[in-house]
């Protein structure tokens, strides 16, 4: 079974599942040596491609493999005539001409095994291609003076948290006050093995009153996959454990655990707020703005509310005191009503009332309520009226004020990440929950996965259900099968049987991993750090995953002598300490005995750890086992110094990386290497061609068989003659008699042994060199190119015993990395020309806990506009001018700023001409109407004022500046309106209006002048009856009487004509508000005539310049509520209401005007 591994797609492939989109277009490649993934090369594919035809266009200058979708492809059956399609990936590998050329069925098989792996997984990291630069075809290690020396597992570098850094910042990882926070358009977490966590919300949290108690609603994402939780913390303090469950440390907690899979019961979840619901006044029915407070939208388009809920608040609390100091209730009476719409926000229904009910309140405790209503699956608006008086308004004693603080849309449908462990939580706001702690949630648990349970009789492998495991291999096969996060690849792609006798390894070490991946990173780099846990890297072979532990290898893979090394080929690199060398590993790490970031020292025996180098470990918590992986580090750095090199024949290209080898030549001495001759089974005794001459020691010898394999090692004596070898008879009954592969005539190449003392310490051996493959690559005709680091024992005993006590007083773990900010992006205009709007954003940046965005104008002058974690993006409405932003990122590292400008500069330009004056005047003033000016097709952009000026002269020049002030003045309103009020200063006056923008008052376009007389009220305005009357007031006896309803309403109006009796005329008005509005007082806006202060009724300062009157003194029952009110002008001694020139009495029946007497 083939399976094609796109690393674009795969390896690439982030812990969050991809979005489904069209086939990708077709990808065609040339390799023109195998191996060799540099010299790979892209080729177009045209429309209406076949193989045969992009083949053609190439110019092949030999034999050529094409392999399509991982499947080779011949020529025959018109194979080559296959039409390309969208999604396919074609590879043509070339054929190294000359010798046996394309007859050689072993090489073709290779190679076509070759181009398959390449086509699945291209990329060097997935051939095991790292550590090792290729330099004109020659592999040479690369090694940089002050880094720890280790060819075959480099080291991950620093971090200073002991974890794989990523694009943002890690939640878990952070070495600032981590916080649940919405993470959007970020990596799901994926948790491996056993780690305290700091969990995403998975959906917008949200609050609700009940009982005058807030309660919050969140949901913690743990990750994807299913986990074991062991407990739940609230900052440092336990909530919840699985041994004794809620704790009690906290009140009114409720949670909810939530396998993959199962919906959250708690409470609901999909609830998006109105962010223009927020503190919106609801003045009573007695108050100026009463009225509805909306429509506002609930929910966006393409949703559907299956609830609608309210908040209301009383901040002040709501009652009334009384004038023995008692408290009486109040009400609020509330009508809430309802109307679908559709997509596009237009009316799909009439308005329904919600509710309309009455909230009474006897508390001045502020008071908040919720209220949820069902409603059929719509999108709807909303509104929200006060219907009844605000008692605040008549009674000082009252307090009965209250706000809209809240719109919640409830969606349809489960909302989250079905397929993440979740944490439902209800808790109650109280001293114990801040709005801080209440995003300090921790939970410490253990991830679940499959776990390999061997094969059947069938040979299929068998895997459990998810189980509590923080095994490496369940890990790792987890990264590489998973098809939603991980590579997806089939079981048969994948070494299990290599993996389950590592596991055991692993086991018995006790080497786990635990760590969470929650930021950026590929497959193949959460392979490499899952295994680095168990000191093994993952491996291309083919198109199988394997895996390879640096560990004591028993098997040895080639061997290498004269005879196959290609002649002036050998070399060897020596790579010496200089000053500069570490000569000791700290290991950073994530310690779970306090959850946070820890070091510890590795040094081997005689070294003084004046010089050491600092590495970082993720998914190690355990102090002791970053110790022995330091050692190992500090080990290979120590004895793993001789990097030899040559070239071979094809054999090379059967070793993979890490594979051992034994290389023996005379150049630098590494055993004795000669040709045998014959071998007698029966005496164990081998012939060689040349003198040998034995070691000291136990000496060892190695064949090479017909297959290019070895044979041994087995141990050897020296024979009769200088010639002669015996072979030891324990070693022969293991390895088997080399009888059957020794080459006794000349028909075919003798066969090759090694002799000596083998050892992997090349300045003490006196045998072939033990070696590991570090890398391989094509060379001229068949030749491969191969790298060898020297295999030292000491290596693999270096971490036996136990790490050095911890420090009482540990450093100070190290400063963190400063925060990197990208280049911000800040939008062109999205306002208008006039009125400029600006969108700015900024990319994450790793450990940044605060982005602080801020505008100028000057550069110089700084004016903050944004702050807060989440705070990445914005919109701002700016001046038409220079305009620079500026976002600062902050982090436990430091800080980072960037800048960007933007010109929103607009030409200085007049507005165009006010038309339309219209004046209707009074006896001083004249209300003056006009059109501003108009340009395609509506008002003029950009407008920011109106102004008028008038003089007694006509013919004047309202850009006079010298007149100014002096015979012409001004009057200027901003915003721009369509109704100015101009003093009239002369009969007639004269006066032009005009029309200015940002740009000022300079070259306006001014209207043309008109001409307005005043209106004044003479005898000329009334009747001759009106007028002899007038003049005869004092003659007049009679009496003006106003009906009045039972409802207090003015029926009508009459005047009765008196008798003898010469009783005055009495007036008397039953109101509730007596206001006045003028256009010269309080912006034209009503005002009342009188207010009353300590009881007493007093005309308005507002007034008090216009209404010349002596004071009117009121006496009130129940103060501050007019239950009943006389008012009366000044009276003398002895004198009563009925003496009074004026009286106002709202008990009577009728209102009289009483003409007063002599």
């Amino acid at each position: 079974m083939k399976y094609r591994f796109d690393s674009t797609a795969r390896a690439a492939s982030q812990a969050v599942r991809p979005r489904r989109a069209r086939r990708a277009p077709a990808r065609a490649m040339r390799i023109r040596t195998p191996f060799a993934l540099e010299s790979v090369e892209a080729l177009e594919v045209r429309r209406a491609d076949t193989i045969r035809t992009l083949a053609a266009r190439q110019r092949f200058r030999g034999p050529v493999i094409a392999v399509v979708n991982g499947e080779p492809v011949l020529r025959k059956n018109r194979g080559w005539s296959r039409r390309i399609r969208r999604g396919d990936t074609i590879a043509f590998a070339e054929q190294p001409a000359g010798g046996e050329g394309s007859k050689n069925i072993f090489r073709t098989v290779l190679n076509i095994a070759i181009v398959v792996a390449a086509t699945s997984f291209l990329g060097p990291a997935g051939l095991g291609l790292t550590g090792v630069a290729l330099a004109g075809g020659v592999l040479a290690v690369q090694v940089a003076s002050g880094y720890l020396l280790n060819a075959l597992m480099p080291p991950e570098a620093s971090g200073g948290m002991g974890f794989r850094g990523g694009e943002t910042a890690s939640p878990t990882y952070n070495l600032g006050t981590s916080q649940n926070r919405a993470r959007l358009n970020q990596v799901r977490p994926r948790q491996y093995g056993r780690h305290l966590i700091v969990p995403d919300l998975d959906t917008a949290p949200y609050a609700e009153y009940a009982g005058n108690d807030q309660y919050l609603y969140q949901v913690l994402n743990c990750g994807l996959g299913a986990y074991a939780t062991h407990a739940v913390r609230l900052a440092e303090t336990d909530l919840w454990t699985e041994t004794d469950g809620d704790t009690g440390n906290f009140d009114d907690v409720t949670l909810e655990f939530l396998a993959p899979g199962q919906p959250v019961t708690l409470f609901p979840t999909g609830v998006i707020a109105a962010a223009e619901v927020n503190g919106i006044a609801l003045p009573g029915t007695n108050e100026d703005g009463a009225g509805w407070s909306g429509p506002f939208v609930c929910n966006p388009a393409g949703t559907e509310a299956k609830f609608l809920a309210f908040d209301f608040e009383w901040q002040q609390g709501a009652g009334r005191y009384t004038d023995s100091g008692g408290l009486v209730s109040v009400t609020t009476r509330l009508r809430l009503e309802v109307r679908e719409i559709d997509d596009a926000g237009d009316p799909a229904g009439d308005w329904e009332l919600l509710k309309e009910t009455d909230y009474v309140f006897s508390t001045l405790t502020p008071q908040r309520l919720s209220e949820r209503f069902p409603v059929a699956s719509g999108r709807y608006e909303v509104r929200v009226q006060r219907v009844n008086d605000a008692a605040a308004v008549t009674d000082d004693k009252a307090r009965d004020a209250v706000s809209w603080t809240g719109l919640r849309a409830y969606l349809t449908g489960e909302t989250g990440s079905l397929d993440c462990t979740r944490i439902a939580v209800r808790m109650r706001a109280s001293g114990q929950l801040s709005g801080l702690s209440s995003r300090l949630f921790r939970v410490l648990q253990t991830a679940k996965l499959p776990v390999y349970q061997g094969r059947d009789e069938a040979g299929e492998p068998q895997w459990s259900g998810p189980q509590e495991t923080r095994s490496i291999f369940a890990a790792a096969a987890d990264i590489a099968r998973n098809g939603e996060y991980g590579g997806g690849l089939p079981d048969a792609c994948i070494d299990l049987d290599k993996l389950a006798s590592l596991e055991a390894t692993w086991e018995a070490r006790g080497d786990t991993f635990d760590g969470v991946f929650d930021t950026k990173t590929s497959c193949w780099a959460a392979l490499q750090d899952v295994l680095r846990a168990g000191r093994a890297e993952p491996q291309m072979a083919g198109d199988v995953l394997t895996v390879q532990r640096d560990e004591p290898r028993s098997v040895t893979s080639a061997v290498f002598s004269p005879e196959n090394i290609a002649a002036g080929s050998f070399g060897i690199d020596y790579v010496f300490a200089d000053p500069d060398t570490p000569d000791a590993v700290i290991v950073e790490f994530w310690n779970e005995d306090i959850w946070g970031p820890d070091e510890v020292l590795a040094n081997l025996p005689g070294s003084t750890a004046e010089n050491p180098a600092r590495i970082s470990l993720f998914g190690v918590t355990d102090r002791a086992r970053a110790w022995r992986y330091g050692m190992y580090l500090a080990a290979c750095n120590r004895y793993r110094r001789t990097f030899p090199y040559l070239a071979s024949g094809l054999e090379g290209r059967l070793l993979s990386r890490g594979k051992k080898v034994l290389i023996s030549h005379p150049l630098p001495e590494w055993g004795a290497s000669v040709e045998v001759v014959s071998y007698t089974a029966n005496s164990r005794l081998l012939r060689v061609e040349d003198k040998v001459r034995l070691g000291e020691g136990q000496n060892w010898i190695t064949l090479r068989n017909r297959k290019g394999k070895p044979w041994g090692p087995c141990r050897v004596e020296a024979g009769p003659s200088p010639k002669q070898l015996v072979l030891h008879e324990d070693d022969i009954a293991s390895l088997g008699s080399p009888a059957s592969f020794v080459v006794m005539d000349e028909t075919r190449e003798r066969t090759v042994a090694v002799v000596g003392e083998a050892g992997g310490d090349a300045d003490q051996a006196d045998g072939p060199l033990a070696c590991l493959v570090v890398t391989s690559a094509p060379a001229a005709g068949e030749r491969v190119t191969l790298a060898f680091n020297n295999d030292d024992p000491r290596v693999y005993t270096a971490d036996e015993g136990e790490p050095p006590a911890a420090n009482d007083n540990p450093a100070p773990p190290s400063i963190p990395a400063r925060p990197v900010l990208q280049p911000i992006v800040v939008s062109q205009n999205i306002g208008t020309v006039y009125a400029p709007r600006l969108a700015y954003s900024a990319r994450p940046a790793a450990s940044a806990t605060d982005y602080l965005w801020s505008l100028s104008y000057d550069h110089i002058t700084w004016t903050a506009i944004k702050e807060g974690g989440e705070g990445t993006s914005g919109e701002i409405d700016v001046r038409p001018t220079t305009v620079w932003i500026a976002c600062t990122v902050i982090g436990p590292g430091g800080r980072d700023r960037k800048e960007a400008f933007r010109d929103l500069t607009v030409t200085e330009a007049a507005p165009g001409e006010v038309t339309g004056l219209s004046p209707h005047p009074l006896a001083e003033q004249v209300m003056l109407d006009f059109a501003l000016p108009r340009a395609n097709g509506g008002t003029e952009e950009g407008l920011r004022g109106v102004l008028a000026r008038y003089s007694a002269s006509s013919g004047f020049d309202p850009a006079d500046g010298e007149a100014l002030d002096d015979t012409v003045f001004t009057v200027r309103h901003e915003p721009a309106v369509t109704r100015l009020l101009v003093p009239l200063i002369a009969s007639p006056t004269y006066i032009r209006v005009a029309a200015y923008n940002v740009f000022g008052e300079a070259g306006l376009n001014w209207s043309s002048e008109i001409s307005v007389t005043p209106q004044k009220l003479t005898s000329a305005n009334f009747s001759a009856a009106v007028v002899e009357a007038l003049a005869n007031a004092e003659a007049l006896e009679g009496e003006w009487v106003v009906r009045l309803d039972a409802n207090g309403r003015i029926a009508g109006v009459a005047i009765v004509q008196e008798g003898e009796t010469g009783e005055t005329v009495t007036a008397g008005w039953l109101v509730d508000r007596f206001q006045i509005a003028h256009p010269s007082v309080n912006d034209g806006d009503p005002f009342p005539a009188f207010v009353v202060e300590e009881g007493v009724v007093k005309v308005n300062d507002l007034v008090a310049n216009t209404v010349t009157a002596e004071n009117i003194y009121a006496a009130l029952i129940e103060a501050g509520t007019l239950f009943a009110l006389s008012l009366a002008s000044p009276l003398g001694e002895g004198e009563t209401l009925d003496d009074a020139k004026l009286v106002i009495d709202t008990q009577a029946p009728y209102i009289l005007m009483r003409k007063p007497g002599p």
